[in-house]
């Protein structure tokens, strides 16, 4: 029979703590560093720094707990300090993505209000309900009367989560889509950017590669955000990042690869010429 407990630390720490809560980031201050271990996250536990998002990840480690009935610590690899509860569930990746955004080691990369988490979460998904009668035959011959089967028909997915907010961190420029489109796209599932594979050179006379990186370095940020599961936004920060590193590199060896050879020309003009 499960039993609540604690409530006399929570009584404790309430009274102590009420009068210097930080009512413009609703953060209360370091000090109350009660918490139960593999539970509460480690800015509680070491700085006695709690807020909303500190209860929504003892939330999703409390959710793990009873979805697998393992302990906190057989959930998290000793040796990196990360959570691999992933290979003991089946979840959805969008669930899994909720989950693993809760948990985020760092606080700004969790979700700060229970309100971001359920505009995360879709309603279920509308039926349409389509009625299929029996023959007049067949009724007659299995000797019953006309009944109606339902039908269910889930609605086709989106293949952009348009649920997702934005967050700010992230808007900006893409250099990865803006550069490499063609490649950018793969890995981002960002499939308008194979427009840059295609010549349409009746409508962009030619220029199919430059004109898509120049809407997917406007828009390429927000519509990755929205096209894959990202376990958090330093995660999808760090993924935009080699993108970018990758581009440069690339035009910069192309820029190289293209002095050389001009060079090379010039030389040999000037050996047989001379």
């Amino acid at each position: 029979m499960p039993v609540l407990i604690d409530l006399g630390g929570v009584k404790q720490i309430a009274a102590e703590v009420s009068h210097k809560a930080d009512s413009s980031q609703n953060v209360v201050s370091a000090g109350t560093k009660l918490g139960k271990f593999g539970y509460a996250p480690d800015e509680q536990m070491r700085l006695g720094i709690v807020a909303p998002h500190s209860d929504l990840y003892a939330l999703a480690v409390t959710s793990l707990v009873l979805m697998t009935g393992k302990f906190p610590s057989e959930l998290i690899n000793p040796k990196t300090m990360e959570w691999q509860w992933s290979q003991e569930l089946k979840l959805s990746p969008k669930f899994e993505g909720i989950l693993n955004r809760m948990l985020a080691p760092i606080p700004g990369d969790r979700f700060q209000s229970a309100e971001e988490i359920l505009a995360q979460l879709e309603p279920p998904t509308p039926e349409i309900i389509a009625p299929i009668q029996m023959s007049k035959i067949e009724q007659k011959n299995q000797g019953i009367e006309t009944k109606t089967a339902l039908v269910t028909i889930p609605e086709p997915g989106n293949i952009m989560q348009s649920s997702n907010e934005i967050p700010e961190e992230i808007i900006g420029w893409s250099w990865g889509g803006f550069l490499l489109p063609g490649f950018w796209c793969l890995t981002n599932h960002v499939w308008v950017g194979l427009i840059a594979w295609i010549d349409l050179s009746f409508v962009t006379f030619g220029m199919g590669w430059l004109l898509t990186g120049i809407v997917l370095g406007f828009k390429g940020n927000e519509w990755a955000w929205k096209s894959r599961q990202w376990k958090s936004i330093s995660e999808f920060k760090k993924h935009q990042r080699m993108w970018a590193i990758i581009s440069l590199l690339l035009i910069f060896s192309i820029a190289i690869m293209g002095i050389l050879v001009i060079l090379f020309v010039f030389v040999i003009a000037a050996i047989i010429t001379g």
